[in-house]
Order: C-alpha cells, then sequence, then structure tokens
C-alpha cells in the first residue's frame, strides 16, 4: 500500500515536472519563432532601423511579455482538455520502458488485464487536470 502510494507521488510530481518543462519549451519555441519574424522584417518592408524609430525598448518588452502570455494560455488551454495529453501521441504519457519486463508479467495475469492501459490513461488524465496549475509557474518567469 505505501509503495503505491509513493509510485502515485512520484507519478504526479513527474507529470507536474514535464507540464513545466512542457510550457518551457512551448516559449522557448514562441521566442525563436519571433526570432526568425524579427530577422525577416525586412521582407515585410520593414527595416530594423526604422522598427527602433517606431517602438520604444519598454513597448517591445510588453509585446514579447504579452505574446508569451498568450502562447502559454493557449498551451495550457490546449492541454487542460480531455484528450490534451492521452489524445496526442507526440505528448501522450507512458509507463517507463525501463519497467517492461514488470509490464509483460503483469499483463499474463488475467484479474490484472487492463489495468496498465488504465494506469497509462490515469496518469494522463491526472497531467490534463494539472495542466491549469502550470500557468502560474510559466507567467511568473516574465
Amino acid at each position: 500500500m505505501i509503495g503505491l502510494v509513493s509510485s502515485q507521488i512520484w507519478f504526479m510530481k513527474s507529470i507536474r515536472m514535464i507540464l513545466v518543462s512542457l510550457a518551457v519549451l512551448i516559449v522557448v519555441a514562441s521566442c525563436a519563432e519571433l526570432n526568425k519574424i524579427l530577422k525577416h522584417a525586412e521582407d515585410y518592408g520593414l527595416s530594423t532601423e526604422t522598427a527602433k524609430d517606431v517602438l520604444t525598448n519598454d513597448e517591445i518588452i510588453r509585446g514579447l511579455i504579452e505574446a508569451l502570455s498568450k502562447g502559454s494560455e493557449f498551451a495550457v488551454s490546449s492541454l487542460n482538455v480531455t484528450d490534451g495529453y492521452f489524445g496526442n501521441e507526440a505528448l501522450k504519457i507512458l509507463l517507463p520502458k525501463e519497467a517492461k519486463p514488470m509490464y509483460e508479467r503483469l499483463e499474463k495475469v488475467p484479474i490484472i488485464d487492463g489495468i496498465l492501459a488504465d494506469a497509462v490513461l490515469s496518469i494522463n488524465r491526472a497531467a490534463e487536470d494539472a495542466a491549469s496549475e502550470a500557468k502560474p509557474h510559466i507567467l511568473v518567469c516574465y
């Protein structure tokens, strides 16, 4: 019983860490994309010198913070729904590969039929529920 509780705590901590990591990746990806847009500003008829004349540093910073805020809100709202993780094969949280020998043995026990699939579903549902908790941690970085 104690082992089950500690493994559940471990799973929840792992899920939170995954959520925060994913949110950071999304923010970093947003910054990289914004950087590409700024590098190609001249293609849109805007030179960097013109941009400096039009926008102050404070305005640029506020704009970046707003873009990061919107991006993190989108990420949280996309993940904080049913199948936000479980329905997306790229984000789906699976059981650790290191425990595969244990899984194979458990799958042979008829009474435990489907318990591993239920565990994966439960982990992903918990991550979907916890996704909303990641937003304040992302926004505090700004």
